[in-house]
């Protein structure tokens, strides 16, 4: 779109220049707004002057959650920059696939993780290495040091943001975040999340997701609200934040895991949650007694739905719906349009189960790279979000399953296919496939499924050993079924619905 994206930073340096915009919980350190924008202005001068950073040219983020992601992630959009938010929980091989593809003028990276940093530094001559965290790191020396950066003229159709994101292929992909999409999200949050100037988020999600960056922290900042930001989850903490009257926090995203591990700390049923405007669930439906522990304390929760491909919210339950509708994620978010459709692109009646496509100003316009992934992600304009779900009568989503094989662990999305690619380099695997189990504490987690080659013996020892430092640990199996042989089709097409995801499947009589 030729219409200039406005500098919501800017103007509230302006407007309100001594309200508070950023608290960073672990360092104790405060911005308000005037703060917050002299210091974007420096990371937006060291990138341009230190690295000759230009619009366009991306810059990866690899930390822990700090208020200074969100300073890189405003100077990137102030210059018309790329942020690119890293999962530091990847290991190597998995962080250098991303930054290949990204290919990064500048690496920010936590001085915590400076063994991944040095051999990432050695397999990647593009990037240039800029390590935070610390009073004295080379980023605070860069901001002491530069000349503010003038806001750039950027276009609402340029991209913003690249977030990483896996697909059924096991290969992670960059969705494409565009100014105009990161716009009508924070709409959509505001007009169905009663977000004001007023409001405070607690940022407790990783800042490496869409979910953890827009659920709720950029939709308050774009209006001049405050963000708390943990620098990780810790269920305890997590607690004392929500119900500290002095911190007021108003707006809270979390996946049904967080909440579930909060309400079982000791204070909670002696917790003051009356500030709270909004305690949004994704990632899962809530279990019924979960969302009554909630409830009886006082919890406002929403029940939401959402993918990085649509920017984070794409529909969200009202609050007095909560019960009535229960196990739905709502309706569609203000700007958000949504159908269920068959295999062939037709729609489908109310009520029955086929796959959730939408379209709207939020929804991404396709991968970095990816020319064919963009092609199979859309139909008729409408983008394939590969979950089975229906509307009912009224028009509220629910969501029945994964259109594809994903399942969620403690809030993370885990694709298969990537999981079975590491498996079946173990010497003696004939096949491998995996699937999400119920798990009380995760939510879900891995059950691999292996068949040996004849007179092999392997173990699920060996098996776990050879995925660790290969995958994230949660995406690691919890557990290893071997078998005989594994179900198929007559046309060979492997059978997942048929392997057992009970909580703990009967082991087979071959199994080590």
């Amino acid at each position: 779109m030729n219409i200039e994206r406005m500098d919501a930073l800017l103007h509230h340096a302006q407007v309100i220049p001594a309200n508070v915009a950023l608290v960073d919980l672990d360092t104790g350190r405060q911005f308000d707004y005037a703060q917050l924008n002299e210091r974007v202005g420096r990371v937006a001068g060291f990138l341009q002057q230190q690295f000759g950073v230009a619009r366009g040219d991306r810059v990866a983020v690899l930390s822990q959650n700090s208020s200074d992601v969100f300073e890189i992630q405003f100077a990137c959009w102030r210059i018309g920059a790329v942020f690119v938010p890293v999962n530091w929980r990847l290991t190597v091989p998995e962080l250098e696939y991303i930054l290949s593809d990204a290919a990064p003028r500048v690496l920010v990276g936590d001085t915590a993780f400076a063994p991944v940093l040095e051999e990432l530094g050695v397999r990647l001559d593009s990037a240039r290495l800029v390590e935070r965290g610390a009073a004295d790191s080379d980023y605070e020396t860069l901001i002491a040091s530069a000349r503010p950066a003038a806001t750039e003229s950027v276009m609402l159709g340029e991209t913003a943001s690249l977030i990483y994101t896996s697909g059924t292929t096991g290969r992670p992909k960059g969705a494409q975040i565009s100014h105009l999409m990161e716009l009508y999200s924070y709409l959509n949050y505001i007009c169905a999340t009663s977000i004001t100037r007023d409001s405070r988020a607690l940022a407790a999600l990783p800042l490496f997701h869409v979910g953890g960056l827009n659920c709720f922290p950029n939709p308050i900042l774009y209006l001049g609200g405050s963000v708390l930001v943990m620098k990780n989850f810790e269920p305890g903490r997590f607690l004392q934040l929500l119900a500290d009257s002095e911190q007021a926090v108003t707006h809270v995203f979390g996946v049904p895991t967080i909440f579930a591990a909060m309400a079982r700390e000791p204070e909670f049923r002696h917790a003051d949650f009356s500030h709270l405007v909004c305690a949004a669930v994704g990632g899962a439906s809530v279990p019924l007694p979960l969302l009554d522990v909630l409830e009886a304390q006082g919890l406002p929760v929403q029940q939401a739905w959402g993918m990085t491909e649509s920017t984070s919210l794409g529909s969200i339950l009202e609050r007095d719906r909560a019960r009535d509708k229960l196990g739905s994620a709502g309706l569609p978010a203000q700007h958000v349009k949504m159908r269920i459709a068959d295999d062939c692109g037709q729609q489908l009646r109310a009520g029955v189960v086929g796959e959730l496509q939408v379209k709207g100003p939020s929804i991404t316009r396709g991968y970095w790279n990816r020319p064919d992934a963009t092609e199979k992600s859309f139909v008729d304009g409408w983008f394939r979000t590969g979950d089975a779900a229906c509307l009912d009568e009224e028009g509220y989503l629910f969501i029945v399953d994964r259109w594809t094989d994903m399942y969620i662990s403690g809030g993370e999305n885990v694709y298969p296919a990537e999981v079975e690619s590491v498996l079946s380099e173990i010497d003696g695997v004939v096949e491998a496939a995996v699937i999400g189990i119920p798990d009380e504490r995760w939510g879900q987690v891995g059950r691999a499924f292996i068949v040996r080659r004849p007179g092999a013996s392997l173990s699920e020892r060996e098996v776990l050993a050879h995925c660790n430092g290969r995958l994230a640990r949660y995406k690691i199996p919890r557990e290893v079924v071997f078998a005989g042989e594994l179900p198929h089709n007559a046309a060979g097409k492997l059978l997942k619905a048929q392997l057992p995801r009970t909580p703990r499947a009967a082991e087979p009589s071959d199994s080590n």
